[in-house]
Parts: structure tokens; sequence; C-alpha cells
């Protein structure tokens, strides 16, 4: 079954049949689309959320966000894709759109069912993609048909045709109808909704997100940088991509060995406030290279070297991302690269506003705060100056800091001996003569794997 975008604003979608349309179980759509190009069977819902709250929120009506990560004109209809797929479609649900174009949006799926079906896993993956493989096939066999004519035989081309009427888009003056469709029709991509994972994501950086404000305010970094946790692994510390980029900030394994101690028993890019930390890190040389936040942002994806090839290669004074994206044309800069900063925007605005967009039954953020399961509160670093048996250190702190475990899961082994200079969060006082606790200047200046050489003159004490 599919789904009709909730796209309330400029946005469409054409259906050939009943099968074509899907109504989400969180989202309804709106009755925004012309009868003529709906089923006979559809059937006007109401939308879960008021009409206009995302494009609101996207205005940012109570004037949250600072002026740099303010929308630029170039980016506007990528952000707005881009905050539908966090907040409007779960990850049942599949958009298939130009990746061109995001403003051309062909189709949607809901694999709702197959979720529900009982199948094993691996069934369930092979459906998905036998489905939205078969969409998109129609999808280019119309296209390439409208490339021939302007007056197709097919149902599904005609609807298509009407569709891309009502959203106005046009052949480029120059280019042949016959390229302009073909080159359409090589452009179809499909994208997952994002919704249940932001939301996730959100419930997984809330404990921690005093111990996160202090970060950025000490590393004197902007706090909405955090939206690219949520871009790169919507903030699963879990994560891993196909490249080995792990943890909440996707750090790739060549980077996290020039950041962390590398010792078998250690995981540090999976712990949240140390990957945190290396984040930030990687974040300011970006930023003190490139001086813009809209580059040092697209640099923590892709890399700082063809950012820094194009600001060379035009000789423009303060280059902005849009121009170079407009007029850079490298393969490297690919699909992923060039919507990376529009993700990210759209992540700053949601975040801002997230008790708005994510009104979950149940769910009061004032009483998180109050929850024990949430409570971390002023998480400190330590550098241990004795041996450590993690059993025995969350042993001693289980009144007086019952989730210690949590706070330091990178510390693989409860039972091994970690040696002098191990890294250890805690969110109570620990002992001095046995933890030396780091000033924030102290985390800022040194990269996590220099920690243990503050103690050097430190020597274990009495318990």
């Amino acid at each position: 079954m599919k789904i009709f975008l909730l796209l309330i604003f400029s946005f469409k979608i054409f259906a050939d049949s009943q099968d074509g349309l899907l109504i989400s179980d969180s989202i309804f759509i709106e009755d925004v689309f012309e009868k003529k190009i709906l089923s006979k069977n559809f059937k006007k819902h109401q939308s879960s959320l008021p009409k206009e709250i995302l494009l609101n929120v996207l205005n940012d009506p109570k004037e949250q966000i600072p002026k740099i990560f303010k929308i630029p004109h170039y980016f506007k209809k990528s952000v707005l894709f881009w905050a539908q797929i966090y907040t409007q479609f779960n990850s049942n649900q599949v958009l298939i759109h130009d990746k061109n174009n995001l403003s051309i949006i062909y189709d949607a799926i809901d694999f709702s069912h197959l979720s529900k079906s009982g199948l094993p896993g691996h069934r369930i993956k092979k459906e998905k993609e036998s489905l939205g493989l078969n969409s998109v096939k129609k999808i280019k066999q119309a296209l390439l048909e409208l490339s021939k004519t302007r007056k197709p035989k097919s149902k599904y081309a005609k609807d298509l045709r009407q569709h891309l009427i009502k959203i106005k888009l046009k052949t480029p003056k120059g280019i042949s109808r016959k390229k302009f469709f073909t080159n359409l029709s090589k452009n179809i991509r499909i994208q997952t909704g994002q919704r249940d994972k932001i939301f996730q994501g959100i419930l997984n950086a809330e404990p921690f997100k005093t111990f996160i404000h202090q970060l950025f305010k000490h590393f004197e970094l902007p706090p909405e940088l955090l939206a690219i946790a949520f871009v790169e692994s919507s903030f699963n510390p879990a994560a891993t991509s196909q490249a080995r980029a792990k943890g909440v900030w996707q750090i790739m394994p060549f980077i996290g060995k020039k950041l962390f101690t590398q010792e078998k028993e250690l995981r540090s890019i999976r712990n949240i406030p140390l990957s945190t930390i290396a984040a930030l890190h990687l974040l300011a040389q970006k930023f003190k290279i490139l001086n813009r936040w809209d580059l040092a942002v697209t640099a923590y994806h892709s890399g700082t070297k063809h950012l820094l090839l194009a600001r060379k290669k035009f000789r423009k004074k303060n280059i902005d991302l849009a121009y170079i994206l407009k007029h850079y044309k490298k393969a490297h800069l690919g699909f992923a690269s060039k919507n990376f900063y529009s993700e990210f925007l759209a992540l700053v605005y949601i975040l801002k506003y997230k008790t708005l967009l994510f009104p979950l039954e149940g769910l009061d953020y004032k009483s998180i705060e109050k929850n024990p399961t949430f409570r971390y509160g002023n998480i400190d670093v330590y550098v241990s100056k004795c041996g450590l048996i993690p059993k025995r250190f969350y042993s001693s702190l289980k009144k007086s800091s019952p989730y210690i475990s949590q706070i330091n899961n990178h510390l693989i082994s409860d039972n091994k001996i970690y040696k002098r200079g191990t890294i250890v969060l805690s969110d109570v006082e620990l002992n001095p003569n046995r933890y030396q606790k780091l000033s924030w200047m102290q985390v800022r200046r040194n990269y996590p794997k220099n920690y243990r050489n503050l103690i050097k003159s430190n020597k274990c004490g009495a318990l």
C-alpha cells in the first residue's frame, strides 16, 4: 500500500490506482491534490499535525536559530524535503524522488504491513527491495515514454504527466524533450523515512544533554552542531556505516586512531561523551581551516580537500557552500555531500522545536528529566592514577551512581585490569587519590588519547 506526502506546501504526488495510495498510521494526508489525479476510492483524512506546523518551524517563529544557521535561499527546497523525511515518515516508509531536484517526488511506499507480517528479516528486506525496484521501474518507463511524446498512451505515464504539470515542471530552454526526460529517468532515487529513528535519537541524547551543553560551551562552538550527530547516525551509538564509521558521530577508524587510545578492550568511539569530545575537536579544526560553518559542517562528512580546492579555484573571498555546489563539478561531491548541509539545517530546526514536532503519546519532556534513567547531570572526565577493574569500580559506586556502568560503556570487560591512565567518566565525585578530574580546559586542549599524559607525575594513592 502506498502513501501520499503530507506536503501541505509545495510538493505533490500522483497515483494511478487505489494501490497508489497509502495512509500512514501516524501522519495522515491532507487533501491538497486535484480530485482528477486521485483514485475514486480516495477518502479525505485529517493530518495529525496542524497544516502549517512544519513550515512554521522552518520560519523559526521563536527566533531561536542563530543567524549563521538561517536557511539560505539555495537550500530552502532541499531543507524542506529533509525536514519532512525526519518528521513525517518513519522507517517503514520510502519516498521515490529525483535526486537532483528534491521537489520532484514521484511516489511513496509503506512497508508497515511487512513489518507486521511475522516474516523473517531477510524476507522482509527482499520484499522491500522488490517493491521499491518495481515502482522505480514503472516510473522510469513512464518517463522514457514521455521523452518520446507529449501524448503518452499508458495510464501511468498520463498520470505522471499531469503530476509534472501540477508542480510546474518544464523542459529547460536549450535541452530537448528527449534528453530532459531521459535524464530524469536516470536520476530516480529511494529515500527511507526517519521519523522514528530521529525520535529515538532524541531519547538517546536526553540523558547526556547537560554534559554535551557544557562541552559546546567550553569548546566555544555553536550547540546547534549537535545536529550533525543526528544526520550521521540519528544519534544511535550502535550505528556502523559501510565505510566502518562508528558511533553517534560516525568517526572513521583512521580518525579514531588519532583521537583515542587503541586497546582491544576499549571502544571509545561507541561512548557518547568521549565520541562527542572527539567530534568537537574535529569540528574546531574544520572551522579553523575553512572559516565558515557551512563549509566546516560539510567537511565533517566529506573532508576538507575538495572544499579547499574549490576555494582555490574560484579565488572568491569568503566563498560559501551554495556557490561551490553550483559551480564546482566534481564526482567527489556526490548526492550525500551535496545534501549533508541541507540535512543538517533541517535537523537544527527540528531539534530546536522537538517538543512541537514529536508530541508522542505518553511522553512528557519534563518528566524525562525527573526519571532516574535519565538523571545524568554533571558528568566529569577523569583519568585513573591506578590500575582499574570496572566490576569493582562500579560496585563501589552502586549507591551513589547506579548508572555508572552505562556512562562507561567504553570499558568492554568488567573483569579486566585496565592500565593506569584509563579514561573514566562519572556523575559523582571520585576519590582524588586514585582518579584525577580533568578541567574543561584540559579536555579541550588535548585529544582523549593524550589524557593519560596529564597524570605522568601523579602517583596512585590509597583508597
